[in-house]
């Protein structure tokens, strides 16, 4: 059951979302404001719609991997240190594979080492 909050947040949603330049305007405030408000036209779309589930959006979302290939080799390989390169596992701060090739390859190439390992 909704709360009397949300359905007040939805009509805001919905007034801002038929007259943008009439109503609220707290679209503006967001990161990227006409993102927002294409993404506020079409919530109000699926709701005032009497199967929501048949709306097809046309926004872009953004899906993140990193080095998605690589991500399925480690996996597969059951491969360790690869997977921590390509952020299968958790650690501190997000990795980034291609730093630490250019880095090994940085320190071989100065003769730190004989080969990759």
């Amino acid at each position: 059951m909704m709360t009397r909050t949300l359905i007040l947040l939805l009509r805001i949603l919905e007034i801002d979302a038929d007259r943008p330049l009439e109503g609220e305007r707290w679209w503006l405030k967001a990161e990227d404001p006409f993102q927002c408000l294409a993404a506020c036209i079409n919530l109000a779309e699926a709701l005032r719609s009497p199967s929501p589930e048949t709306i097809i959006s046309h926004i872009p979302v953004h899906q993140d991997g990193s080095c998605n290939g690589l991500q399925h080799y480690a996996a597969l390989g059951k491969d360790k240190p690869g997977a921590a390169a390509v952020n299968l596992v958790a650690g501190e701060k997000p990795a980034d594979v291609y730093s630490g090739i250019a880095t090994r390859d940085v320190t071989f190439k100065k003769g730190g080492r004989s080969r990759w390992r």
